[in-house]
């Protein structure tokens, strides 16, 4: 089973439980990281984080973790659930996501908006403001709605080029560093590795209407 694990971070109840399921599945189903990864798409060192206990993983890698394990995935999602709703009251605790540069996965790009709004001090609500304000000023066009934000960074679907734009500019992101955002995107979810809709494999008890 490789090297031990270092200890679950000492996280809030929810998130705890939820790392400390995952890694009770992954002993159970006698898998190394890189055994799953063979099997799902996120990549050993994604799954691998995901049981840290540090932050919470997006929607899609739990489930993913769960497939992988032969695990319950509503229960996975459940467990998410509740570790997701208390990290948005609790108001988070980010860990540190690879810089744009080295992002190689969807989930590392979710990451790394996730700590991009966390360090940008903008609610959703401010964001979206701020893209409509952006695309007035250039006469008008696509403007990024809080309710499209707000699926992308929960994880409950995969984030497109279009919503990336507008979420890094509206955050403040400079014109002249958007291009390595936009070739992050491009390694995790360009070409032949783009996503074919993870959110339509969820359990129905957790998709959106």
């Amino acid at each position: 089973m490789g090297r031990k694990e270092a200890p679950v971070f000492p996280a809030r109840e929810p998130l705890t439980v939820l790392s400390e399921w995952l890694r009770a599945e992954r002993r159970r189903a006698n898998l190394t990281y890189a055994q799953m990864a063979a099997k799902v798409k996120p990549s050993a060192a994604t799954l691998s984080r995901a049981t840290s206990g540090k932050m919470v993983p997006a929607m899609y890698v739990v489930i993913y973790f769960a497939r992988a394990c032969g695990a319950d995935e509503n229960t996975a999602a459940h467990l998410w659930q509740r570790a997701n709703e208390d990290w948005i009251r609790s108001g988070g605790y980010p860990d540190l996501p690879p810089a744009p540069e080295l992002i190689t996965d969807e989930a590392e790009l979710w990451l790394a908006m996730r700590y991009l709004k966390a360090v940008s001090g903008l609610s959703i609500r401010a964001i979206e403001h701020r893209s409509r304000q952006l695309a007035e000023s250039k006469g008008g066009g696509y403007w990024l709605p809080r309710s499209t934000l707000g699926n992308a960074l929960s994880g409950q679907v995969s984030v497109s080029k279009q919503v990336l734009t507008h979420f890094i500019a509206a955050c403040g992101v400079r014109e002249e560093s958007r291009a390595v955002w936009q070739q992050a995107w491009e390694r995790a979810l360009g070409k032949k590795r783009r996503r074919s809709n993870f959110y339509a494999n969820l359990p129905d008890a957790y998709k959106l209407d």
